[in-house]
């Protein structure tokens, strides 16, 4: 299982992308400590624009079944990094979800796969090396259901990825 945590500082939202990043900071570390268990396989990960080339994704807990450490994970990912590729109002979140895909599709495991995006869903239209049904259809090929939590702000209420999640067998 990935989880998928946006990390932006954003230009014009800048309070509301704190309010996001506290949020989300909060519901992993309870769902750490209240839902999942040793033997739990893990990976959570941040995003924000890509640089050209790069990563989308920066993995603050590498796959494992630690909480402690997890918990520490993320308890120490303080703030978005503040850079032109987090000082955004979007994300890459398109390239991101197909990245996860790609790292989930290729890691053994005998437990189902998912991944769980954490998200103000806002993704970054001027980058089109992937789509919604790109998401879809790979996530449909790997076997792997992709549930979405949205962090909705006041002038968000367009922009949604639920149909990702419908499509996946995943839950928004």
């Amino acid at each position: 299982m990935v989880f998928l945590w946006e990390s932006l500082n954003g230009r014009d939202y800048r309070i509301d992308h704190k309010k996001e990043f506290y949020f989300f900071r909060e519901l992993l570390k309870s769902t750490i400590n209240n839902i999942l268990e040793e033997g739990d396989d893990i990976a959570i990960a941040t995003f924000g624009c890509i640089k050209n080339g790069e990563s989308a994704l920066n993995y603050i807990y590498d796959f494992g079944s630690n909480t402690s450490s997890m918990y520490d994970a993320v308890q120490e990912y303080d703030k978005s990094p503040n850079n032109i590729y987090h000082n955004k109002d979007y994300s890459d979140l398109h390239y991101a979800i197909d990245e996860a895909i790609k790292d989930l599709s290729v890691h053994e495991t005998e437990l189902p796969k998912a991944i769980y995006v954490l998200s103000a869903e806002y993704n970054n239209k001027q980058n089109s090396s992937s789509s919604a049904q790109d998401n879809i259809a790979s996530a449909n090929k790997n076997n792997i259901q992709i549930h979405t939590i949205k962090y909705d702000f006041k002038g968000y209420g367009k922009h949604h990825i639920n149909h990702i999640a419908q499509r996946t067998n995943g839950s928004d």
